[in-house]
């Protein structure tokens, strides 16, 4: 088996810390860190896999956390999840137009807050898991499939354009 991935949360509140780290630690390494600064330093020395950000925090808010891990030469590509309890538009747009990956509010449930980690980190796995969900629950797994095999549209020949 490989490395174990990892998971940075940022989050001031000790009990968000301690309730993300139980709903994960046993698929993937978590660390835990309690303000930007801190994460900012972390991400210095080491590459999470992934980061779960919190936006409310004291001195720097997680909105300046995350611009600044996005200037840093290992942070332009992480996928970051916004886990916070800050639901207004302005706020989800703002993170939005920094690159995050997804916006989960608080309070949550430990099985959503893991398969959306599993949709980042092991995409794979979280498909083929709503394939089995999909033929449990006997729908399509695959909306439009026909069962023909060959071409089911014309061809490209038959395709005029008007103007």
């Amino acid at each position: 088996m490989g490395e174990r991935k990892k998971v940075l949360v940022v989050d001031d509140v000790a009990i968000s810390l301690s309730v993300t780290e139980q709903a994960l630690r046993e698929h993937y390494e978590v660390i835990t860190v309690n303000s930007g600064g801190r994460a900012l330093r972390y991400m210095k020395k080491e590459r999470p896999d992934l980061i779960l950000l919190d936006i409310r925090m004291d001195q720097m808010d997680g909105i300046e956390t995350l611009k600044e891990i996005r200037n840093l030469p290992n942070g332009a590509d992480i996928p970051v999840i916004m886990l916070t309890a800050q639901s207004d538009k302005a706020t989800v747009i703002e993170t939005a137009k920094l690159g995050i990956y997804d916006y989960m509010l608080k309070p949550f449930a430990p099985q959503e807050l893991l398969s959306r980690v599993r949709g980042v980190l092991e995409p794979d796995k979280e498909a083929a898991a709503a394939l089995v969900a999909a033929a449990a629950a006997d729908l399509p797994l695959v909306s439009g499939a026909s069962p023909k095999p060959g071409p089911q549209t014309a061809p490209a020949a038959e395709v005029s354009d008007p103007g």
